[in-house]
């Protein structure tokens, strides 16, 4: 390789790499400023939120390989045209095609890693999203979900802290069956206690009988023994099929 190609690619890699490093901040910021309410309604803490940015981080890299690498090349020759090598170059008998090859080069390697870069992006993306949906391992809460019991059950939830057993602004359904009636069970919150299961509070409930007939009552609280699925299991994500 001769020196003046090593000294293109060299140019060129240095401001590719540097728009690289500015620009993916620019889409963070972007991003924050479009979800940050959201973010503070979930309740989400600010190590959550940057932990999940860090793994969004290759999929903002891999927008802005290509206006990096378009910036790269542009500035590139700019740089040369001003510095008067081009016009040095034509003098020694070097057309710009060949003085520019180089830069196709370059570009077709940085295809390669905007590739491998596609395998990556899925499964960090997915991380990403199971922080922001509260589905992380470990966590002790969750948020704006929806839960189906092996028996049936429905559970749409606001916000669950499994640490004090508590939910709120809840919407249990249950569907009717031949040995039980239907439930509709909407609650502005609800409490776990080891001895009396959950218990409701301020809210309705609507009772289907298979023959068609409803009840509605209005309630300040309500126990119901009978919804057995504990706060760790509401926890819990289905697996992906």
């Amino acid at each position: 390789m001769r020196i003046l190609d090593r000294l293109v690619i060299k140019n060129f890699l240095m401001l590719f790499c540097l728009f690289l490093l500015c620009a993916p901040p620019l889409f963070v910021l972007g991003d924050l400023a479009e979800h940050l309410d959201d973010y503070i309604d979930r309740g989400l803490s600010l190590g959550e939120v940057s932990m999940s940015y860090v793994y969004m981080y290759p999929l903002f890299i891999q927008w802005c390989f290509p206006i990096a690498a378009l910036l790269g090349a542009v500035f590139t020759v700019h740089w040369m045209t001003k510095h008067r090598e081009i016009v040095a170059a034509k003098a020694g008998g070097i057309s710009f095609h060949r003085l520019v090859a180089p830069l196709l080069i370059a570009g077709v390697l940085l295809t390669g890693v905007a590739l491998a870069l596609t395998e990556v992006v899925p499964r960090t993306n997915k991380i990403s999203a199971q922080i922001l949906r509260s589905e992380a391992p470990g966590r002790s809460w969750r948020s704006d979900f929806v839960y189906r019991s092996e028996e049936g059950v429905s559970w749409q939830v606001n916000r669950l802290t499994a640490s004090d057993g508590r939910m709120t602004d809840v919407v249990i359904e249950r569907p009717v069956t031949d040995d039980r009636n239907g439930l509709h069970l909407i609650a502005e919150g609800a409490r776990f206690q080891a001895e009396d299961g959950w218990i409701l509070a301020q809210g309705f409930m609507r009772t289907l009988s298979g023959d068609s007939a409803e009840t509605t009552i209005e309630f300040d609280r309500l126990m119901m023994a009978d919804l057995v699925e504990r706060p760790e299991e509401l926890l819990e994500v289905p697996p992906e099929p």
